[in-house]
């Protein structure tokens, strides 16, 4: 059972973001492209992110991406379409979602949910 989510709103150009990937890598002969977003703290955390397939044909308007945070720390998988950016990255033993918002493209929001704990229910996790 989850409890309330723990998010935090940043804006993300997706089109923008297609549009430079693309032109980048067919400029530069280059795979990797740097994904700049904002954590929960409100920071910027940067993954070098490149584009793979979910199908063996190119799906039109859906770009699917998967990358590792400079420092290392994390992996992101998210795609993009019309609607935005939707995916999910760990940080901190946390997995982290990321949706669109419905009412504006360019916003989004980053969030975990919390696992609430049922009255007298003990930690049987074995750490």
């Amino acid at each position: 059972m989850y409890g309330q989510a723990v998010e935090k709103e940043f804006y993300f150009n997706a089109k923008k973001f297609v549009k430079n990937y693309k032109k980048s890598v067919k400029k530069n002969k280059i795979k990797n492209y740097p994904l700049k977003i904002t954590d929960l703290q409100g920071n910027d955390i940067t993954f070098d992110v490149y584009e793979t397939q979910i199908s063996e044909e190119k799906i039109p308007n859906i770009y699917t991406f998967k990358g590792k945070s400079v420092n290392g720390n994390s992996i992101i998988y998210f795609t993009i379409t019309n609607a935005g950016m939707t995916g999910s990255y760990s940080e901190n033993d946390k997995e982290l979602y990321i949706e669109p918002d419905p009412k504006h493209c360019k916003r989004h929001k980053i969030y975990y949910l919390v696992k609430k704990q049922k009255e007298g229910q003990i930690d049987d996790i074995v750490k």
